[in-house]
């Protein structure tokens, strides 16, 4: 399969971004043991911020000044962290809904499967944003080609 990541024409902290994963792995690992809206109703709100490219997200400041006092920048394109953060988005957004309507397990069940995304993300560098997005363009590419 061809991989490929989106090309956004700027670019992001790599590190930035990897240190906002580990902490939303530890605010959505508080909320498996503490189901409180307000913990999944922050992730969420962090995640809008990010998806629809605002300049400020609550989780960039402290993962700006633990990259700046530990790390050295890591500029990558901005495309793939864009269209993770939009995933990011959709399941922050699924789990808070699924609390709203009661169903707490199912809210929590979810919450995990993103902890492990987001480790994935924090320990390997592994971004599941790019390789989905290149799913979907391998997909779109086989359906024009068939056409």
């Amino acid at each position: 399969m061809l991989y490929s990541c989106p090309i956004a024409g700027f670019s992001v902290d790599n590190r930035v971004i990897r240190i906002n994963a580990f902490l939303v792995a530890l605010l959505l690992s508080a909320f498996i043991l503490i189901p409180n809206i307000y913990i999944i109703a922050f992730v969420t709100v962090d995640f809008a911020l990010r998806a629809f490219n605002l300049p400020f997200s609550f989780l960039n400041y402290p993962s700006k000044m633990i990259r700046k006092y530990f790390y050295k920048a890591d500029m990558v394109d901005g495309g793939s962290k864009l269209f993770a953060a939009r995933i990011g988005l959709g399941f922050t957004a699924v789990i808070l809904l699924a609390f709203l309507i009661g169903a707490t397990k199912a809210s929590q069940f979810i919450a995990l499967i993103m902890i492990a995304v987001s480790l994935l993300n924090t320990i390997f560098n592994y971004c599941l944003g790019c390789h989905v997005h290149s799913i979907i363009h391998n997909f779109q590419q086989r359906k024009k080609e068939q056409e």
